[in-house]
């Protein structure tokens, strides 16, 4: 228990220390975003003073003609109000020239190259007789699109005379710069931060994932080697308290008054040293299975031997039903290999089911396989370890009871076995009505 909030702790902090560093990422980041946008916008103003100021005599020019027109509308309309309704109107095309001009001063400049010049006109303002009429013009002053920059303002007035009295014409503007393309240059500029971020932050989510990886790894690996070691005590403890007894019993001299009895203990013995060596053998293959080379395959009858694998082993305390189709079929295979994996799935039919019920093994042909099905009428195995039953010493818990003996090597040296000769074993179905082991035999292998 102290282990796991040991690792819990470490969790937490691993995760904090995550988003500390997102956090800190994102702040740097935005914070050099800001920086980079403020020089951007720094730099296209600069450029663009120096092209304006270079065309004053155009822009008084430009402000010359629109007093013409101002005169030539106030000789035909003295209202104020209808007078700054036809500014407003007349306003956008008086900057049309100007705008033409500086656009080819900045398509030759490498910073406003993609920037493009607007004027506007921002506020008429007309007084006549005394009284001020004020209009605001085509774009409010004080309200810019987030993809324009304010350069400079202009302005002028003119008075025109006439027989009625005086009229005083005021007009205010601005120096736009269209950036439509500056995110995409920021983003530009800052394309080394980004990448360095992002791999930062994949660098060190991928150390924290290895490092987990690494602990939860050999966490398994301690509670496989404890209970490798539990079940190797549980399995070898009966055998050897066997052994003993027979040999205490074997030094009494009366004892061997007893022939026949002499020989029980002798066969006893026999059993108990059969039980202890399998255990080793066992634990042996599974240590230099993966070390071995594969064994040499033969062409064989397969049908035939399966039956005469099959008059060869009786279920004593199980129905056994088998059914061997088609009739005769040549595999090139390995047969003790085979064998031995038979050999176990038979062994764990009978161990997890119950006295009595059936065992069925079952061959067909399905596409360039030939399958060998092993059916038990157990109690299955629990969804959650249908996935570990293959590896190497898992056994399904049973809350420290030992119902069944086993160091949970069989299926994994039977797979391993088979996948050394090209063939395969895998777990098909398994419920509470019981399991069906399936072996997938190449038949069309030469």
């Amino acid at each position: 228990m102290q282990t796991r909030n040991k690792i819990n702790v470490l969790i937490g902090v691993c995760v904090t220390t995550a988003i500390l560093l997102i956090y800190l990422q994102y702040y740097l980041v935005n914070h050099t975003y800001e920086q980079t946008k403020t020089q951007y916008t720094k730099e296209i103003k600069e450029s663009a003073y120096q092209i304006i100021n270079q065309h004053d005599g155009l822009q008084n020019q430009i402000i010359i003609e629109f007093s013409k027109k101002v005169l030539t509308l106030a000789d035909h309309q003295k209202t104020p109000d209808k007078l700054l309704n036809l500014l407003i109107h007349q306003s956008d095309s008086l900057t049309l020239k100007f705008n033409h001009e500086i656009n080819k001063q900045f398509r030759q400049d490498v910073k406003l190259k993609n920037v493009r010049h607007l004027v506007k006109f921002n506020k008429f303002v007309i007084e006549y007789n005394g009284v001020r009429y004020e209009r605001k013009g085509t774009e409010n002053e004080t309200k810019t699109a987030d993809n324009q920059i304010r350069l400079m303002s202009f302005g002028g007035n003119f008075s025109i005379s006439d027989k009625e009295g005086g009229l005083t014409v005021s007009f205010y503007g601005m120096h736009y710069a269209d950036v439509s393309g500056w995110k995409t240059e920021l983003y530009k500029r800052m394309s080394v931060i980004f990448i360095a971020a992002t791999i930062l932050i994949i660098t060190v989510s991928l150390l924290f994932y290895l490092t987990f990886s690494a602990i939860f790894r050999q966490k398994k690996i301690t509670a496989i080697q404890t209970d490798f070691v539990n079940n190797m005590t549980h399995e070898l403890k009966t055998p050897l308290s066997s052994v003993s007894i027979i040999l205490k019993s074997l030094k009494k001299p009366e004892i061997y008054k007893d022939t026949k009895l002499v020989d029980e203990l002798i066969a006893s013995l026999e059993r108990q040293h059969h039980k202890i060596q399998h255990i080793i053998d066992d634990v042996l293959e599974s240590a230099i299975l993966t070390q071995q080379k594969a064994p040499v395959k033969s062409q064989i009858d397969i049908v035939k031997k399966l039956r005469e694998y099959i008059s060869d082993r009786p279920l004593d305390k199980h129905q056994f039903q088998a059914t061997i189709q088609p009739e005769q079929l040549q595999v090139f295979t390995h047969w003790p290999s085979l064998e031995k994996a038979l050999d176990n799935l038979l062994e764990n039919a009978t161990k997890y089911s119950d006295q009595g019920s059936t065992i069925k093994l079952t061959t067909y042909v399905e596409n360039t396989l030939f399958i060998i099905e092993v059916i038990d009428e157990g109690k299955g195995i629990k969804k959650a370890y249908q996935s570990l039953i293959f590896d190497k010493f898992f056994r399904i818990p049973e809350e420290n009871r030992h119902n069944t003996k086993g160091l949970g090597l069989g299926l994994y040296i039977s797979r391993q076995t088979l996948r050394q000769i090209g063939s395969e074993l895998i777990l098909t179905k398994s419920n509470d009505n019981g399991s069906i082991f399936q072996i997938q035999l190449p038949v069309n292998e030469n």
